[in-house]
């Protein structure tokens, strides 16, 4: 199982499925966002909006696993700094 250290608390990574190919993702109860098992990748939408440039870079597809795109919400919203 992975976790996170937020605000000196230990938060474990949760998931929880809504449909055949999404499921909410979790730290400890902090709604994360949402990822996607497509054919051949997986894709991520932030709860948290991630602007550049004035525009908002969700969805972001092509991680191999589920775990790489959820790290990549955690660090594109400012949970961690890794």
């Amino acid at each position: 199982m992975y976790s996170i250290l937020l605000n000196d608390k230990v938060l474990d990574f949760k998931y929880k499925k809504l449909g055949e190919a999404v499921s909410a993702f979790y730290v400890g109860d902090i709604y994360v966002g949402q990822v996607f098992k497509m054919r051949r990748y997986w894709s991520c939408v932030s709860a948290k909006p991630v602007y550049i440039n004035g525009s908002n870079i969700y969805p972001v597809d092509g991680f191999k696993t589920r775990f790489h795109a959820s790290e990549f919400m955690l660090k594109a919203g400012g949970f961690t700094n890794k």
